[in-house]
């Protein structure tokens, strides 16, 4: 039996394991919230680079 993509004459998805991520991922932002973001690194002693890395890392992610 296929699974429900397959059933319903849809493609499914090849798996992420293998694929190769290059790390680069631009995010456009309002102009309120790059502000935010500087005004936040600065206090925190980081680079507005580091921040948005950071606060994903503190993400607890679970995919179920």
């Amino acid at each position: 039996m296929g699974s429900g993509l397959e059933t319903n004459g849809e493609k499914v998805p090849e798996p992420l394991a293998g694929f190769r991520y290059r790390g680069i991922r631009k995010v456009r932002v309002s102009p309120a919230m790059h502000c935010n973001v500087v005004i936040a690194a600065e206090d925190q002693h980081i680079s507005i680079s580091r921040y948005p890395l950071e606060r994903l890392a503190s993400i607890s992610w679970s995919f179920s």
